[in-house]
């Protein structure tokens, strides 16, 4: 039943996309472009089949990063554009006449590798924010130690790594 909606609510955004004219102005007859998230693109894999074996119209996804599928729609390069996070005011005033619609919902996860830290470490939104902040520096610090008793952390700098494109990972991350 889930990945009957799943797929049913797919139809439903790419259906938008054609209902609106879109599709005859980048697609090709019997076909819609897009561009975006790199996130909802095994999601949008999924909807695309189903939505080309039910009407014949082929939907082609490029998985450019949020940023880019917003520049693309945009500037009128696709027929629909995707992005984890909603447009800003400015963005939506730019895109002069784009709908949008809520389609996929997830969470966003913070992996870590620490030779001799375990899985499953306890770590607050605050220490987090800390932790990029570069306020906490090592995993052994007494915050880090105070949410994860009797376990045992390596000295080991932390190293934050960041994302330099326009990321809806990163609007999801920080906001």
């Amino acid at each position: 039943m889930v990945r009957r909606l799943s797929i049913l609510c797919g139809i439903a955004v790419l259906g938008v996309a054609a209902w609106t004219g879109a599709a005859s102005s980048k697609g090709q007859a019997g076909s819609l472009s897009g561009a975006g998230s790199t996130f909802v693109f095994p999601l949008v894999s999924q909807w695309s089949a189903a939505y080309e074996s039910a009407n014949g119209v082929k939907v082609n996804y490029n998985s450019v990063g949020s940023g880019a599928g917003i520049q693309a729609i945009t500037n009128r390069q696709v027929d629909f554009g995707a992005s984890d996070a909603p447009l800003t005011p400015d963005q939506f005033s730019a895109c002069k006449g784009c709908v949008q619609i809520p389609w996929a919902l997830s969470a966003t996860s913070i992996p870590y590798n620490v030779s001799g830290a375990p899985w499953g470490l306890k770590i607050t939104g605050g220490l987090l924010a800390d932790i990029y902040l570069g306020k906490i520096k090592n995993w052994n610090d007494p915050k880090i130690k105070k949410l994860n008793p009797g376990v045992n952390l390596p000295s080991t700098d932390i190293t934050p790594i960041y994302r330099s494109d326009s990321s809806g990972t990163t609007y999801n991350f920080t906001e």
